[in-house]
């Protein structure tokens, strides 16, 4: 539920979910926000007359002072809504089904070929890597992301804890190749870009995994042995078969930092290779938004904020908004929560329809479980008018929500297509 507040009522800790103007016409880079600073402040009372806020998302001092009286005045309910005519859904769910189809047999392929480089190990110090092999592989996840980037795109989110290392590196493979065609990067530069993101983190398979996988914090010793692991890893990658130089410099220098605070070399700015710059950032993104051994992942939605918030310091501001533009306000695979009270899956997005993506609806209205799930395309002007509008209120988390993200991915990637 959610509260209108006056903008010469704001105060910092209030979760803004909904302004009096279109979100495209205001200056904010995501839709919901904190207040959390005078400025904050300050921007929203520039082109808002009147904000709806989010008490449970607020903070504590904000719920306090939000009264049942003011509350009950205030309220913005949601009024009944009719069920959603299976006539008007389209034929956006078998398209994108089909697309799907074809994507998962693309990621299981490099999942078992990234199988094979895992396994690597301190005790096989005169492993190598078949460069070929991987280049093969990255041509394919390329045509992919090319063909069906939505829906590849949405295969990352079958994350696994217990195998961290092989659907991190496929991951960001997949998301920084679709960044570079957001970029229109040259097809000598794709082939770079994909072969250093899925290789980036190789040289920690010659670490003991005992440290990788350990669920507290690491050690002094341990941690300065963790950041040998690029070093290790462009060394590796020049026993044989040695790839591009970009790419190996991905390898090298994935975890320097705009600001000179990274390892290994603690580069700077245009020290840092262009492509590299790619990597380093989709690699924080999927980190962020994996479940680790020692910390749960966080929201597409709030790992794209915590890196804005982050980037002067640790990547290019213009880099990181490109990237932002590139994935969506709501990346694919947000769990989001539209007005007429429906929860969904983002599916897919374009740069055209930021705020209107398509969604996969997963319950009704009255968060009943639907038997099959349908998938309305936001951007449609069937659901921008009238009664019928529909519109993402807010983004959730999934286990908040009720959402088995990795079940759903598993069901409508494998399951028959129908009509």
């Amino acid at each position: 539920m959610s509260v209108r507040v006056e903008v010469a009522d704001l105060c910092e800790g209030m979760f803004i979910v909904e302004l009096d103007i279109p979100w495209l016409e205001s200056p904010f880079m995501f839709q919901g926000f904190l207040l959390e600073t005078p400025q904050d402040i300050t921007k929203v009372r520039s082109v808002c007359k009147f904000v709806y806020i989010d008490p449970q998302q607020s903070s504590p001092q904000v719920r306090n002072q939000l009264s049942p009286g003011v509350q009950a005045e205030q309220i913005f309910t949601r009024q009944v809504y009719a069920p959603l005519k299976k006539e008007t859904i389209g034929t956006e769910g078998n398209k994108y089904r089909e697309s799907l189809h074809l994507a998962r047999k693309t990621y299981n392929n490099s999942r078992l070929l990234i199988g094979k480089l895992t396994q690597y190990s301190v005790n096989k110090p005169s492993a190598t890597v078949n460069v070929k092999e991987v280049a093969a592989t990255i041509a394919q996840i390329n045509t992919d992301v090319k063909v069906n980037a939505n829906a590849i795109t949405w295969l990352t989110f079958l994350k696994d804890r217990e195998h961290y290392a092989q659907t991190h590196a496929l991951n960001v493979s997949i998301l920084a190749l679709r960044f570079g065609h957001h970029l229109k990067l040259s097809d000598s530069q794709l082939g770079a870009l994909g072969l250093g993101a899925l290789l980036h983190d190789v040289g920690n398979m010659l670490l003991p995994a005992e440290i990788l996988n350990k669920p507290g914090p690491l050690t002094a010793e341990e941690w300065t042995l963790v950041k040998t692991h690029p070093g290790l890893g462009n060394k590796l990658l020049q026993k044989n078969d040695i790839p591009p130089a970009e790419a190996l410099d991905i390898v090298l220098h994935h975890h320097e930092r705009n600001s000179g605070g990274g390892y290994p070399d603690g580069l700077k700015g245009d020290e840092i290779n262009f492509l590299t710059k790619i990597v380093a950032l989709v690699d924080v993104y999927d980190a962020m938004t994996s479940d680790r051994c020692y910390r749960a992942g966080i929201t597409p939605y709030l790992a794209m904020q915590d890196i804005y918030k982050s980037s002067q310091a640790d990547f290019d501001r213009s880099l990181v908004e490109e990237f932002i533009s590139c994935i969506g306000l709501y990346p694919v695979g947000s769990v989001v929560e539209l007005n007429q009270g429906h929860l969904g899956v983002v599916i897919a997005t374009t740069s055209k329809t930021r705020l209107r993506p398509l969604v996969l609806l997963c319950t009704d209205a009255d968060k009943n479980p639907q038997p099959v799930r349908t998938i309305v395309n936001l951007a449609s002007q069937e659901w921008q008018k009238g009664k019928d509008r529909l519109e993402i209120r807010r983004v959730l988390e999934p286990k908040h929500a009720g959402i088995n993200l990795q079940q759903i991915i598993e069901q409508e990637s494998l399951s028959p297509l129908f009509g």
